[in-house]
C-alpha cells in the first residue's frame, strides 16, 4: 500500500519525542523532496522515507540489536511500499542491504550530510543563511567537529549518486534553508559548536546566580523549600538518607583514612578569593571553549560509574539533566545504561566518553569507536585506577558494586565482550568463589536480572555471572604504559584527554605523546591515601604544559567557589563528581539540574562579587594563599 507523507509524520512522532530527532527527519525529509522533483519522483513516498528513515531510532538505537531493523519490521507489518522499508534498510550500511534504487541512494547520500549541514548552520550568528559548500568542506576537514558524523559516508554518499559533490552540498543547503525556521537554522548568535546527527540543542547559556537565587526565593513566598538542599554539607546528609549504606558508602567514602579527600578539601580552604571594588559587575560571561565547542560554562559532569546506587535510570536522567542546563556530560566505563542509551536521551548536547584501559584491545578498540558513533566529543582515559583502591568502608560493608553486576553495562552491550563469553577466558579472575548461601543467590538472582537478556535463560546459561567474572578480569590493564598510547591515537580523532595527572613530568610526556589535554585527579581522593591535593597540584602542571592543551579539574569541587579558585589558578574547567551523584539521589534528574544551577549560580556571583566580568579572564592575582 502506498503511504503519504501526513500519515508517516504521525507514526514518526507517535515513536518519537525528541525535537532534535523530529528536526534532523524534517531535515532529510527537505532534502530527499528537492531531489524527488528534479528527478520527477514520487515526492510523497520520497518524503516519506526522509521522515521514517530513523523511525526506531530514539527507543532502539544500538546498531547491533536494533536501529533500523525495528522500524524496518513495523513498516513491513504496515505493509509499506519495498521500495521505502529496502531504503530504510539500506541506509545503515552495517545490516548489508544493498541500495538498488535511485530513493535508497539518495536517502543515503542526504542523510549524514543533512546532519553535517544543520551542525554548520548552528555555529553561525546568521545560521543557515549564507552557508556555502566551501564553508561546509572546511568544517568536513575539522575532525573534532560534529565529530560523530561519518565523513566517509557523506563523499561516498554523492559518488553513489553520481553528482558532483560541491553540487550535492548546495542542493542539500537550499532544500534546508527553505524550512530553515521549522529546522531551526534561522541562527541567532547563540547556537552550540560541535553538532551531530542525533542531538538536541543545548541552553544558549547558564542560568546566572541572580536568577537562581530568585527562583528559590520566590518559592519561599509561597512556603517552598528547595527539595535539593543548597549547602554541600546537608546535600550530603540528604543523600545518605536516600540511600542504602552500601552504596552511600561506596560513593561518598574514600582511600585509607581518606587524607586525600581532606587534603583536596584543606587546599580550597587555604586559597583566599580577594574581591576588588567599584568594577562593573552586571554582566558576566562564563562561556568557555574545549576543543572547538563553546560551553555555557566552565563545568563538566564528571565520569562516574554505578550511578544506579544514587537513582533508578540514573544514567539517562543525569544525561537529561546535562542537556537541559547545556553542559558536557562524560560518560563513566562502568555505566549502568550503554552509552548509546544516554546519547539519544541528551540529543546534541556534548558528551564525552571516559575509557578504562582493559586487558582487551580488541574491547578498547570496540568502546572507542561506539563512543565516536554515538556522538562523544572527547575519550577521556583515567590512569589512577590500574588497580583498585584500599577502601576501608567498602572493606568493612564487604560490598564491590561490579560482583552484583551493576555498572557493567558498557561491558555486556559490548559485542566484543558479549563474543568473550563464548569461548573460555585465559584472563586470569578471581580464584576464589562465593560461598553458596541465601545471600548468595540473591545476589546470583540480581545480576542476572541486571544482565540484558531473558532472565531464565540468562540464569540458564550462566553468562550473567560470566559477564561479572570476565568483567573483572578484563576492566583494568595494571601493566600500562606510556608506550600504549600509540595505540588508542591511532584508533580515534577524537581529542584524547589524560585524566589523574599529578606531576608536572607526567604532564609534559602526556603532550609529548601526542594527547590533547588532562584532568589534574586525584579520582575524589578514593584510590591513594595521603596523595597530594589536586589544588596543589595544579600550579605546576600548568606551568609544565605552559598553554598548549587545556587542563581541568576534579577532586573537591563543592560550590561554585571552588571552581572560580581553580579557574583563577589557571584550570580550563572544572568537573563536578560526588554533588550531583547526591542531588541524583535526592530528586533524581530534577536533583541534577538543581545542583548545576547551585554551582553555575554560586560560580556567576562570587565572579561578580570579586570584581570579574569573565571567568576566562580570570587569573591568579584574585587569590591569595594563607
Amino acid at each position: 500500500m502506498g503511504v503519504s507523507r501526513d500519515e508517516a509524520w504521525r507514526l514518526f512522532c507517535e515513536w518519537t519525542e525528541s525535537d532534535s530527532l523530529r528536526r534532523h527527519v524534517l531535515g532529510v525529509e527537505a532534502a530527499m523532496r528537492a531531489y524527488a522533483r528534479e528527478g520527477g519522483e514520487d515526492e510523497e513516498l520520497w518524503a516519506a522515507t526522509g521522515i521514517l528513515h530513523d523511525l526506531d531510532y530514539e527507543r532502539y538505537p544500538d546498531p547491533d540489536t536494533g536501529h533500523p531493523r525495528l522500524a524496518v519490521a513495523e513498516l513491513e507489518r504496515r505493509d509499506y511500499p519495498p521500495e521505502l522499508v529496502d531504503a530504510v534498510a539500506g541506509h545503515a550500511e552495517y545490516l548489508g542491504v544493498p541500495r538498488t534504487t535511485p530513493l535508497a541512494r539518495t536517502l543515503f547520500a542526504v542523510d549524514e550530510l543533512s546532519g553535517f549541514v544543520a551542525a554548520c548552520a548552528r555555529v553561525r550568528p546568521e545560521g543557515i543563511h549564507g552557508l556555502t559548500p566551501k564553508s561546509v568542506k572546511k568544517k568536513l576537514k575539522q575532525a573534532s567537529f560534529a565529530a560523530a558524523v561519518d565523513r566517509e559516508q557523506v563523499h561516498r554518499g554523492a559518488e553513489e549518486l553520481g553528482v558532483d559533490f560541491d553540487t550535492h552540498v548546495a542542493k542539500v543547503i537550499a532544500a534546508m534553508e527553505e524550512r530553515a525556521t521549522e529546522l531551526d537554522l534561522k541562527g541567532d548568535g547563540s547556537a552550540w559548536a560541535g553538532g551531530g546527527r542525533h542531538r538536541a540543542r543545548g541552553r544558549a547559556a547558564a542560568m546566572n546566580g541572580r536568577e537562581r537565587q530568585s527562583a528559590v526565593y520566590t518559592g519561599g513566598v509561597s512556603g517552598r523549600r528547595p527539595r535539593v538542599p543548597v549547602a554541600p554539607e546537608r546535600l550530603a546528609d540528604a543523600a545518605r538518607r536516600a540511600m542504602s549504606e552500601q552504596a552511600y558508602a561506596y560513593v561518598a567514602t574514600g582511600a585509607g583514612a581518606e587524607r586525600t579527600m581532606a587534603a583536596n578539601r584543606d587546599a580550597f580552604d587555604r586559597w583566599r578569593i580577594v574581591p576588588r571594588m567599584l568594577r562593573d559587575a552586571s554582566e558576566r560571561r562564563l562561556e568557555t571553549e574545549l576543543f572547538g565547542r563553546t560551553l555555557p560554562a566552565p563545568v563538566l559532569l564528571a565520569p562516574i560509574g554505578v550511578l544506579e546506587l544514587a537513582h533508578p535510570g540514573a544514567d539517562l536522567a543525569a544525561g537529561r539533566a546535562a542537556a537541559a542546563e547545556g553542559i558536557p556530560m562524560i560518560f563513566s566505563s562502568q555505566a549502568s545504561r550503554p552509552m548509546e542509551e544516554v546519547a539519544a536521551a541528551m540529543g546534541e548536547a556534548p558528551r564525552w566518553f571516559q575509557l578504562y584501559w582493559s586487558t582487551s584491545n580488541d574491547l578498547l578498540e570496540s568502546f572507542v569507536a561506539r563512543a565516536e558513533r554515538c556522538g562523544c566529543e572527547a575519550i577521556v582515559v583515567t590512569l589512577d585506577t590500574t588497580l583498585l583502591g584500599w577502601r576501608p568502608r567498602d572493606l568493612d560493608l564487604a560490598y564491590l558494586p561490579f560482583l552484583r553486576g551493576k555498572g557493567i553495562a558498557q561491558y555486556t552491550s559490548d559485542p566484543v565482550f558479549r563474543g568473550m563469553l563464548d569461548r573460555p577466558g585465559d584472563d586470569g579472575g578471581s580464584e576464589r568463589s562465593p560461598q553458596i548461601n541465601l545471600a548468595a543467590l540473591r545476589t546470583l538472582i540480581a545480576l542476572t536480572r541486571a544482565y540484558p537478556d531473558r532472565f531464565l535463560r540468562a540464569l540458564r546459561s550462566g553468562r550473567a555471572r560470566a559477564a561479572v567474572e570476565r568483567f573483572v578480569a578484563i576492566y583494568s590493564r595494571p601493566s600500562l604504559t606510556w608506550e600504549d598510547l600509540p595505540f588508542l591515537r591511532e584508533r580515534t580523532r577524537l581529542p584524547i584527554v589524560l585524566k589523574g595527572i599529578l606531576h608536572p613530568d607526567d604532564a609534559r610526556r602526556a603532550l609529548d605523546h601526542g594527547m590533547d589535554g588532562i584532568v589534574v585527579s586525584n579520582h575524589g581522593g578514593r584510590q591513594v591515601d595521603g596523595a597530594i591535593a589536586t589544588l596543589d597540584a595544579l600550579p605546576e602542571i600548568l606551568e609544565a604544559v605552559d598553554g598548549r592543551a587545556p587542563v581541568l579539574l576534579d577532586s573537591g569541587i563543592r560550590g561554585g567557589a571552588d571552581a572560580f579558585k581553580a579557574l583563577a589558578l589557571g584550570a580550563s574547567a572544572v568537573l563536578l563528581g560526588r554533588p550531583y551523584v547526591y542531588g541524583l539521589a535526592v530528586a533524581g534528574e530534577a536533583g541534577v539540574r538543581e545542583v548545576i544551577q547551585n554551582v553555575v549560580g554560586e560560580l556567576d556571583l562570587t565572579l561578580g562579587l570579586a570584581g570579574g566580568s569573565a571567568t576566562a579572564e580570570l587569573e591568579p592575582g584574585a587569590l591569595t594563599r594563607v
